[in-house]
């Protein structure tokens, strides 16, 4: 699994849920190809960019503090950044969307 840090906060009949959001241009970032790994591969990542800064779409995630530990281990090269309130906006979920179809 790519989500090692995740494990005892989901159980298998419930997924995490997520709200849809942007983090503001007025923040100073852009995404591009610019993470490189020590095992080879390339990923998305942002950079501090205020000439250049864009919008930059995501997914938000309510989770425990405790797991924090074990997401910077999983994501390993990145830098963490703290977000003020004024620096994303949230996406209205449309009707319908994300409803569970499982049972």
């Amino acid at each position: 699994t790519h989500a090692p840090w995740i494990s005892g906060i989901l159980s298998s009949s419930k997924a995490l849920q997520g709200q849809r959001a942007f983090i503001r241009s007025s923040f100073g970032y852009r995404r591009g190809w610019n993470f490189r790994s020590n095992t080879g591969f390339t990923a998305l990542g942002v950079t501090k960019d205020k000439s250049e800064a864009t919008d930059i779409n995501g997914v938000l995630f309510r989770i425990p503090h405790s797991t924090l530990k074990g997401f910077d281990r999983r994501e390993v090269g990145y830098d963490r950044v703290e977000l003020s309130r004024e620096d994303f906006e949230l996406i209205p979920q449309i009707e319908g969307e994300g409803d569970d179809k499982r049972n």
